[in-house]
C-alpha cells in the first residue's frame, strides 16, 4: 500500500473507531451484550458439564458449559458486529452521501474496506479479551487447547462474519434495510448454531435448517479448537468457512457501488 494511502487508512480508521466509540447502542451491543450473556449462562449453567462428558465419543470430555460458552461467544460478537454494524455504517454513509463524497476522494473502496475490518476486528478483539477477563476469575475457565491453533479460528471467524457484513452492505441502502436484514440472519444464527442452544437438543429438521447457517461451522471450529481438537480434523468445517467467504467476496465485487 502506497504511503498515501497507509495515511489515509490511519486516520480513517481512528476516526471511524472514535465515532464507533461515541454510539451507545453500538457499545452496548458490543460490549454489555456479550457479557451479560456469559454472566447470566455462566451463573445458571456455568459448572454444568457440557455434552455428556462421561460418555467416550463425547467431543468436549471435562468440558463444562461455561468452558465451551466463551469460545460461542467469540462468534455471537463477531456475527454482531460483521452482520449488525457494518451494513448499518455503510447503509448511513449512502443515506447521508458521504459514501459519494467518498468516491470524488483518492480514498480507494479497498482502504475504506480495510478501515473498517480493522475497527471491526479491534472491538471484537477487546470484547473477547473481556470476557475471558470475566469468565477465568469467577469460573476457572479451562483451556486444553492451544493458543496458535485458537487464533488461527479466531481469524477465520472473524474474517468470515466481516465478508457477511461487507456483502449485506452491498445491498443495502437505508438504515431499515441494514437493521432488517442483519437481524434476519443474526438471530437465527444465535439461537440455531449451537452457540447458544445445543444442537442435539433439536428436531432433525431444525438440525438441517443450523447446518445451512454459516455461523454453524464456525462455531464448530471455536469450540472444538478450544477443547484441544486438531485442525485437520476440522478440515470440512475450514473448508465450509472458505466458501461462504468466497461466495461473499463474489458478490461483494458484484453487487457493492459507491452510490
Amino acid at each position: 500500500m502506497r504511503d498515501g494511502q497507509s495515511s489515509s487508512l490511519l486516520q480513517l480508521y481512528l476516526a471511524e473507531a472514535r465515532s464507533f466509540a461515541r454510539e451507545p447502542i453500538a457499545m452496548f451491543f458490543t460490549f454489555l451484550f456479550p457479557l451479560l450473556l456469559v454472566l447470566f449462562t455462566g451463573a445458571a449453567f456455568g459448572t454444568e458439564a457440557a455434552y455428556a462428558p462421561d460418555e467416550p465419543d463425547s467431543p468436549f470430555p471435562n468440558l463444562r458449559t461455561i468452558d465451551l460458552f466463551i469460545p460461542s461467544m467469540f462468534g455471537i460478537a463477531a456475527a454482531n458486529l460483521g452482520l449488525m454494524g457494518l451494513p448499518a455504517v455503510f447503509a448511513g454513509y449512502r443515506e447521508t452521501g458521504l459514501l459519494r463524497r467518498f468516491r470524488v476522494t483518492p480514498l480507494s473502496l479497498r482502504t475504506l474496506f480495510a478501515a473498517h475490518s480493522l475497527v471491526q476486528f479491534t472491538m471484537l478483539v477487546a470484547t473477547s479479551i473481556v470476557l475471558i477477563a470475566v469468565a477465568w476469575p469467577i469460573w476457572g475457565l479451562r483451556f486444553p487447547g492451544a493458543v496458535g491453533p485458537m487464533l488461527v479460528a479466531f481469524l477465520a471467524g472473524a474474517i468470515l462474519m466481516l465478508s457477511l457484513g461487507f456483502m449485506i452492505s452491498g445491498v443495502v441502502r437505508t438504515a431499515r434495510q441494514a437493521q432488517a436484514i442483519g437481524a434476519a440472519v443474526f438471530f437465527p444464527s444465535l439461537f440455531l448454531s449451537g452457540a447458544t442452544l445445543p444442537l442435539a437438543f433439536m428436531p432433525p429438521w431444525l438440525r438441517g435448517v443450523s447446518e445451512a447457517l454459516p455461523l454453524n461451522p464456525m462455531n464448530d471450529i471455536l469450540m472444538k479448537t478450544w477443547a484441544g481438537h486438531s485442525m485437520n480434523s476440522l478440515f470440512w468445517n475450514y473448508f465450509t468457512v472458505a466458501c461462504f467467504v468466497g461466495v461473499s467476496l463474489l458478490l461483494i465485487r458484484s453487487t457493492f457501488r459507491w452510490e
